[in-house]
């Protein structure tokens, strides 16, 4: 599909209805080119064809016209959105302020202009956007040149108040975008030290200290970096207390508002999975209904975007407590519409499929997952670190269906394809139960004294989370 293919499919009802609205303003009793081109692209869906449709239109020959109307139909769709949408919310609002400055400026209709820039300033100061703010600055100081009322000193001077408090929570938020990112990408499962995460703790206990910053804007960053710190270094239990302690302050003071819900959403988030992490399901699932319930708030406008974690959250938890409402959720979820639409899904769906399968001894069904999970979309682009994880979880499983000759094909195929995690010393158990488990599947049943040792001497060690199976205790099955 191309843009405007792309641009039609996102369009619901409302978004249409205003588009016909607009574009039938003027020749509304005319068959018009653009609205049968939109009708047909619309109704075709993933079926419609391009060529068919020009040849109705203009017939066979040259595609010049068609191409000037799909030009003409998409800047016409891109206008009716933006004048559809430009006042659902108080950012969307600003730019259609800074738009209409900019308009009466070019008209030397100077004193609009100055209304629609204090309007603007009032709603960015209201709303802490101070991005938008720095783009307010400068107009004001550009008018002066016009508005002789104007002192541009004056905004300068607001401009340079606004710019280090800028500074100070960009640099902030860069970093945690950095950490944000390297957690994603490795899902916790991170075989390198990340200095971020110091320098992520100076930076926040420098920018505390500074008093101008003690704004709604700041305090949610400052919950963003904390948490992501703490996530970091896996203190769950100062984590949860963090969280609990923060949510109720942000209820106390009122400080959720539709403008600021995805971070109500992202508290709830981290405060579900903070729990499950310390052996706390029942409040987990507990939390995940309060998130469930907060996600349907403001017409479910961010539901599409954090259903995703409140279905992690119900599979983590019971894939502990209930391994067959696990499975029944994650085929729910395999089965429906949402599933094509988001790459991630694939990879979270069959990788706990295999894991439960492999829990409840049925290793035909939990291998076919691990091999379908291969297949997904963003497979390819997942950390090297997490895939090498999931390798050697499938050859737990080989280890399992006795089958001695694929098993040793497969080991071959993953030290080759893992070789540099492999050689990583922060991987060398990893590297010790591979030549464990390739020794017995050598073995099998007979397993001599020498091997028995260190069986015996590699279980001393607990395993830990980073291991997609626990090596430990897996292997305290076998002796």
């Amino acid at each position: 599909m191309d843009v405007l293919s792309d641009l039609v499919a996102s369009m619901n009802k409302e978004e249409i209805q205003a588009y016909k609205l607009f574009t039938l303003r003027k020749n509304a009793g005319q068959k018009r080119k653009d609205v049968l081109l939109f009708d047909a692209i619309k109704k075709g869906g993933n079926e419609y064809q391009e060529n068919k449709t020009a040849e109705l239109l203009y017939g066979v020959g040259s595609k010049n016209s068609f191409y000037r109307l799909k030009h003409r139909l998409t800047n016409n769709l891109l206008k009716s959105l933006s004048v559809h949408h430009f006042d659902d919310n108080d950012v969307s609002f600003i730019h259609h302020l800074l738009g209409l400055s900019n308009l009466f400026y070019k008209k030397r209709s100077f004193k609009l202009m100055l209304q629609c820039l204090k309007k603007a300033e009032f709603k960015a100061l209201e709303i802490e956007q101070y991005e938008l703010l720095e783009i307010v600055y400068s107009d004001f100081i550009k008018a002066s040149q016009e508005i002789i009322t104007i002192d541009p000193q004056e905004y300068i001077d607001k401009r340079l108040v606004n710019a280090d408090r800028l500074g100070k929570l960009r640099t902030l938020e860069d970093a945690i975008s950095v950490l944000n990112y390297r957690l994603k990408t490795t899902q916790n499962f991170i075989s390198k030290k990340m200095g971020i995460v110091s320098y992520l703790e100076d930076l926040v206990s420098e920018l505390v200290q500074d008093k101008s910053l003690l704004t709604l804007k700041f305090k949610t960053r400052v919950f963003r970096a904390v948490s992501q710190v703490l996530l970091s270094k896996k203190d769950y239990v100062s984590l949860e207390k963090y969280l609990v302690e923060t949510y109720d302050q942000f209820l106390k003071e009122k400080l959720f508002f539709k403008t600021n819900h995805e971070t109500k959403l992202q508290m709830l988030t981290y405060l579900v999975n903070t729990l499950f992490k310390n052996n706390k399901i029942k409040d987990s699932l507990k939390w995940a209904n309060d998130l469930k319930v907060a996600m349907e708030e403001y017409k479910g406008v961010l539901k599409s975007k954090y259903q995703f974690y409140y279905y992690n959250a119900l599979v983590n938890n019971y894939n502990v407590i209930d391994k067959d409402k696990s499975i029944a959720i994650l085929e729910d979820i395999k089965a429906s519409k949402w599933m094509k639409t988001d790459p991630y899904l694939g990879i979270f769906v069959y990788i706990n499929l295999a894991l439960n399968w492999f829990d409840k001894c049925n290793y035909k069904k939990s291998l076919r997952n691990f091999q379908v999970l291969k297949l997904q979309e963003h497979y390819e682009n997942t950390a090297s670190s997490l895939k090498f994880k999931w390798a050697i979880g499938a050859l737990i499983v080989r280890f399992k269906l006795n089958d001695q000759a694929k098993f040793e094909l497969k080991l071959i195929e993953l030290l080759a394809d893992y070789r540099e995690e492999v050689n990583t010393p922060e991987n060398k158990r990893d590297l010790e139960f591979i030549n464990l488990l390739r020794d017995l599947n050598k073995k099998r049943v007979l397993i001599d004294k020498s091997l028995k040792f260190r069986l015996n001497a590699f279980c001393l060690v607990e395993g830990n989370d980073e291991e997609l199976i626990n090596y430990t205790s897996w292997l305290k099955t076998l002796v």
